[in-house]
């Protein structure tokens, strides 16, 4: 699927985390890091903007997810996590395998 900014199908969602500073005359003023994460939002019919499938809620299949992700990221599913693979020559990368879901309507699908 394409990455978006639509906030539905896989998409961009902003991210901060606000952590106090150290100390300094800037210590009463929370540091914020701003980050931006891949989300999937396929309630009820947007998960065919990323991937072809039956996107009705009365149709049921089960998924099995596999995403590669730079390494020093975390990836997510909800379904737990089965193997994680270290690609490449310097470990730039790696693939999370999760375990394949219940029989779910694809809205229930995350990642």
């Amino acid at each position: 699927g394409v990455l978006n900014s639509n906030m539905c199908g896989f998409s961009r969602s902003p991210s901060s985390t606000t952590f106090p500073r150290g100390g300094g005359e800037d210590a009463d003023k929370p540091r914020r890091n701003k980050k931006v994460m891949a989300s999937t939002q396929f309630e009820s019919i947007d998960a065919r903007r990323c991937f072809p499938c039956w996107d009705e809620p009365l149709k049921k299949a089960t998924f099995a997810c596999s995403l590669t992700v730079p390494s020093q990221m975390t990836a997510l599913s909800n379904m737990p996590e089965r193997r994680g693979e270290t690609l490449g020559p310097r470990g730039a990368e790696k693939t999370v395998t999760f375990a394949e879901s219940p029989r779910v309507s694809t809205y229930l699908l995350a990642f």
